[in-house]
């Protein structure tokens, strides 16, 4: 399970040493459920979003928000459901956004162009992709993403330009190129790791082991 304290993120909760099972702040759970994938036991198609300072998320030409909640008006936290089964640029070009906490993501489909160009967008955690197809230009150029989670890539056939240019990434990228590699589909991924973490010192190791052919370092 994980918790957030402003950008702090702890494994467990205790009170003296009992381990908390839940925590609620009102009427929405914030912590707690037997799903890795969804530990924030949000309800389906939601993800949890920390914006900067001010910003109120709004329905926009790309997407329509089927509600909003705000769960956290210090930390600017909100709960927002996109409804269906995905779809492309759901938070398309956003600068505001800084972090994704969680989300219930379990029947999407197609996550195209989901963060193109969130340039602010520092933290991603762990949500479902085990059913998502196609994941084109997903990440591109999160310039300070810093971290790409262990996602499930078994479904994957179109990961082009995923992680293009998330240049202050330090980890990840290599467990993504071998599950997306190895998942037994015919993977379209002209330059999914094109200069992804090349500004940090062991995102680039990990680039250098990555093939050319997409978008690595390494030969081949």
């Amino acid at each position: 399970m994980s918790l957030y304290i402003g950008n702090d993120k702890i494994g467990s909760l205790y009170l003296g040493s009992t381990k908390i099972r839940e925590a609620w702040v009102g009427d929405v759970k914030v912590y707690g459920s037997g799903d890795p994938y969804n530990p924030l036991n949000l309800p389906p198609f939601t993800f949890r979003c920390k914006f900067a300072q001010g910003y109120t998320p709004q329905s926009t030409q790309h997407v329509t928000w089927e509600s909003r909640t705000l769960v956290d008006p210090v930390e600017n936290i909100w709960d927002l459901c996109f409804g269906g089964s995905g779809g492309w640029n759901l938070f398309y070009g956003n600068d505001y956004l800084l972090e994704i906490i969680g989300g219930n993501t379990s029947d999407v489909w197609v996550m195209s162009q989901w963060f193109y160009w969130c340039q602010n967008l520092r933290r991603i955690s762990l949500f479902d992709t085990s059913k998502t197809v196609n994941m084109l230009n997903m990440f591109v150029y999160c310039h300070t993403l810093e971290e790409i989670p262990p996602f499930d890539m078994s479904s994957c056939t179109n990961a082009w330009n995923i992680f293009r240019a998330c240049s202050s990434v330090k980890s990840g990228a290599l467990e993504s190129y071998r599950r997306l590699s190895t998942n037994g589909l015919e993977v379209t991924h002209y330059d999914a790791f094109l200069e992804c973490g090349i500004n940090t010192p062991t995102g680039l190791a990990e680039l250098q082991q990555i093939p050319q052919s997409w978008g690595g370092l390494a030969p081949g």
